[in-house]
């Protein structure tokens, strides 16, 4: 029998993540490139990068959490 972790885990599903990640970090990078172009003062700058980085997180938890089983 095997796990349920370990049905999760196929060769062609792990492609296809790592492809849609890098899909997504790609974009995410750009976004993060466009930012950092922009002038602002340092109190706006640093709670735009923190929304940002928060906003990453949940992206990339969106996509790793259902490999284990976690419905959101």
């Amino acid at each position: 029998m095997i796990p349920l972790i370990a049905q999760a885990f196929t060769v062609g599903g792990l492609v296809h993540l790592l492809i849609v990640l890098i899909i997504v970090g790609i974009v995410l990078w750009l976004i993060w490139w466009a930012i950092s172009q922009i002038p602002m003062p340092p109190p706006v700058q640093v709670a735009v990068r923190v929304i940002f980085v928060l906003i990453m997180v949940l992206v990339l938890l969106s996509f790793l959490l259902p490999l284990l089983g976690v419905k959101m």
